[in-house]
């Protein structure tokens, strides 16, 4: 019978369960838990799992595994007696893991897991393979890009949800993907099969722009010398600020400079959620240069000046180091 260890003040010890196929006789896995912690983490359920699997030629290897730790984190709470907020530690789980993914014994013995494959066909809106399009299953590190027949295929997927993005090399400067339809559970030795429309930074930027009211033409980028523009405003950490005003300018610094004062604003607008601003009023032209001024209340105006080379032009994060 199994026998509960003996206990120490001031000692974590683990205390579990090991499964053995008794008719094999092969370890199976081993189930633990951490006991001894302050009782605070409790709630956390600290503690995890071992899978073993034995190979062919007899070695046992720990295949897949998972570690459950609590975290502790800051907080605050609106105390009615005082009335003010009283700090206080929350406890939350936070759960990592791993699984091999092959293994090779040279010459010839390998093996490899049982996991899922991602295969999509990618074609523009004409319904052309979108030949080098590069998607991305968001939040992980599997990523693709389509051959000449715009087939991708991901395989090796760890079983669970995931939402497929594409990337666009202009807009991938700023740190937007844009957004699929595609979402699917990854389930081992299966094949998830989808139709993709590749969307691209044209696209996305009309889409905004029409959505915003800034543009009521087509989906397209409009024809001759006419340039859109969007652009972003982080702060020093990367993280996007929202409510910053954006204007832009005919000429640049040197040329207002010059003149003595600022010319008339050609374009005005605002950061959303995510720090993007757009322009889509087709008062700049190719080869124009502009100087951005960003606004934020209470502190000095950012300017930067660019030159609108591209019909689209993705300019540089903006970035503003100061806290508000």
């Amino acid at each position: 019978m199994p026998e509960t260890p003996s206990r120490a003040r001031n000692r974590v010890d683990i205390d579990g369960v090991l499964w053995v196929d008794t008719a094999s006789r092969r370890l199976q896995s081993l189930e633990f838990r951490y006991v001894g912690l302050d009782r605070r983490l409790d709630d956390a359920r600290p503690g995890g799992w071992v899978s073993f699997r034995e190979m062919a030629n007899g070695i046992v290897i720990i295949d897949r595994w998972s570690l459950r730790l609590p975290v502790v984190r800051k907080d605050s709470v609106f105390s009615r007696s005082t009335r003010e907020y009283v700090p206080r530690d929350v406890v939350d789980a936070q759960e990592t893991g791993g699984e091999v993914v092959q293994i090779h014994w040279p010459p010839s013995l390998r093996w490899d897991a049982s996991l899922g494959t991602l295969q999509l066909r990618a074609v523009n809106r004409a319904k052309a393979p979108a030949i080098g399009a590069r998607v991305q299953l968001e939040n992980t590190t599997y990523s693709a890009r389509a051959d000449s027949n715009g087939s991708i295929t991901i395989s090796r997927l760890l079983p669970g949800p995931y939402k497929l993005v594409t990337i666009d090399s202009q807009l991938d400067a700023i740190g937007v993907s844009l957004s699929t339809s595609i979402t699917f559970t990854a389930v081992r030795d299966s094949v998830h099969r989808a139709d993709l429309v590749v969307e691209t930074a044209n696209d996305y930027v009309a889409e905004r722009c029409i959505h915003d009211g800034k543009w009521s033409g087509p989906m397209s980028q409009p024809r001759g010398r006419t340039v859109w523009i969007i652009g972003r405003v982080v702060d020093g950490d990367n993280l996007p600020i929202r409510g910053a005003s954006a204007s832009a300018f005919k000429g640049g610094q040197a040329d207002i400079a010059t003149a003595g004062m600022d010319p008339a604003v050609v374009s005005t607008t605002g950061t959303g959620s995510d720090g993007i601003f757009t322009m889509c009023s087709g008062f700049f032209s190719v080869g124009d240069s502009a100087l951005f001024r960003i606004n934020r209340k209470g502190l000095p105006p950012i300017e930067r000046t660019y030159r609108l080379d591209d019909a689209l032009t993705v300019l540089p994060p903006i970035r503003d180091p100061r806290r508000p």
